[in-house]
């Protein structure tokens, strides 16, 4: 499924966006081995990319995290 959050349309969610941050990061710092790829540049921009290579062949997890907005995409 595909979520977007903001601050105009979902206070809740907002809210609680820093712990769903720092889950995505430390999962990359563990699965670094299998095939994640993590780029951050100056200006606080993270995308994580991450590949399943076991059970899910082909499908790709995406995480993008800017200014005001969270982007979710499984």
């Amino acid at each position: 499924g595909y979520c977007k959050a903001s601050p105009q349309t979902s206070p809740y969610l907002w809210n609680n966006w820093p712990l769903k941050w720092h889950n995505a990061y430390l999962n990359t710092q563990q699965s670094r081995q299998s095939g994640t790829l993590l780029i951050r540049n100056r200006n606080s921009c993270i995308f994580l990319c991450k590949k399943y290579s076991l059970k899910l062949r082909g499908q790709v997890q995406y995480f993008f995290g800017l200014g005001n907005s969270i982007f979710l995409y499984f």
